[in-house]
């Protein structure tokens, strides 16, 4: 048999694709590593985390999925937060989630817009290039990329409205906002601002609080349990110190039911 001189199409192909490759900056590291094949599979899955998780500048710590769980926490917090009356025009008025500046949810929040509902309410996100162009909403949500200045101009504008106001920067709870997210021990996690709540008229579930580190001075609401007595929560929360000295409880879980 007279071997043939054109290679075959999966050759041909494999060659193109292995000349794309290397323009990729991984592919050093992958040829380096490939001719060993027993570390072969282990390599690819280290690439593949790589590539699904994300380093937090701030703490130098990686969390995986990130705004997918921050994403779920917004949801979460709409079922968990009571709304003065005024808030609803009417009982079929949506929950709005508003998203200011640069959106770092994707479309995270669409689709849980999609498939969600609150106390029988649709979800509605909503998003916000810049402040001046912000509209009533009942969450609104202030990522770390928006400026300080612009944070800190935020929290004047909403003071005293019924917005659930969330941000994910150190202090942003302590200097008004009501909820702040931060990152521990690789754990998405989040404080929460009682007194601020309180003045924005916004009432929060004792079974969120238990999940949460409080900051600010105010004490916790003292609704009876089940048997009658004062709820175990109960107590004054001291005044806050800096958000980096705390440390929060390490018996509680912090992933809410979705």
């Amino acid at each position: 048999m007279i071997p043939s001189a054109t290679p075959s199409r999966h050759c041909e192909q494999t060659r193109r694709a292995t000349i794309g490759a290397s323009r990729s900056p991984l592919v050093g590291v992958i040829r380096a590593t490939w001719a060993a094949r027993p570390g072969r599979l282990l390599l690819w899955g280290l690439l593949v985390i790589a590539a699904t998780t994300r380093s937090d500048a701030s703490t130098g710590q990686v969390v995986s999925r990130e705004y997918t769980i921050k994403a779920a926490y917004l949801y979460n917090f709409g079922r968990y937060v009571q709304w003065p009356k005024g808030a609803f025009r009417s009982e079929r008025d949506p929950l709005e989630i508003g998203v200011l500046g640069t959106d770092p949810f994707g479309t995270r929040l669409d689709s849980i817009a999609a498939t969600k509902k609150v106390e029988g309410r649709r979800i509605e996100v909503r998003r916000f290039a810049k402040l001046d162009q912000y509209a009533p909403c009942h969450i609104l949500f202030v990522p770390r990329s928006v400026p300080p200045t612009e944070q800190v101009k935020t929290i004047a504008k909403l003071r005293g409205s019924p917005t659930l106001l969330v941000g994910e920067t150190p202090s942003f709870a302590e200097r008004g906002g009501v909820v702040n997210f931060y990152i521990e021990q690789n754990k998405i996690r989040f404080e929460i601002n009682l007194e601020t709540a309180r003045k924005q008229e916004l009432k929060i579930n004792s079974k969120l609080l238990r999940l949460a580190r409080l900051v600010g001075r105010a004490e916790l609401p003292s609704s009876p349990d089940s048997r009658g007595g004062r709820n175990p929560t109960d107590e004054r929360v001291p005044a806050a110190r800096p958000w980096h000295a705390q440390t929060p409880p390490t018996d509680k879980s912090y992933v809410i039911r979705k």
